[in-house]
């Protein structure tokens, strides 16, 4: 084992392109000494980029989730990652927790749903609306809530649009 008394580090051989370095700052050189701690947020951001989110395009919901923490509602055109029956303000990112009314009301389910701001925002068939766009009105009666606590009531996220789904 070599000490390079300079940096305080000791290599330890070995037979292959990469050396391995420990010592005071616990670095593993790749190519001419590149800092572990250089190359952490790279592995950070490869790892977490492809990441789902919610309102993401799915298959079946490993496509969300390997651990199970998502589902793909495949009722939804080209499925849609989703959270169901979220608790109020637990959503994960920017998604909101919504309830959407079934009959008998007895049979509402929350699911978390992408947050938006404008149809641009959604991804293709999808709108953005509110709880009091007249396309999620029945009778006069609103058939979703935003049940998140720390979210405005008049929010909008990302809804199939029937309108749009034959596109």
């Amino acid at each position: 084992m070599a000490i390079n008394t300079k940096l305080g580090l000791r290599t330890i051989p070995w037979n292959g392109p990469l050396r391995l370095v420990v010592g005071a700052e616990n670095r593993i050189p790749l190519y001419g000494r590149v800092p572990m701690r250089a190359l952490t947020p790279l592995c950070l951001g490869l790892l977490f980029a492809c990441a789902p989110n919610i309102g993401d395009s799915c298959n079946d919901s490993s496509d969300c989730s390997v651990n199970g923490s998502r589902i793909c509602d495949t009722a939804q055109p080209s499925g849609y990652c989703t959270v169901r029956n979220c608790d109020p303000d637990t959503c994960p990112g920017r998604s909101i927790c919504v309830e959407w009314r079934g009959i008998p009301d007895r049979t509402a389910i929350a699911f978390c749903m992408d947050r938006c701001n404008g149809d641009g925002a959604c991804r293709r068939q999808y709108s953005c609306m509110g709880v009091d766009d007249p396309r999620l009105l029945e009778d006069g009666d609103p058939l979703a809530q935003i049940v998140d606590l720390e979210i405005r009531p008049d929010a909008r996220f990302c809804v199939a649009d029937p309108a749009l789904v034959d596109e």
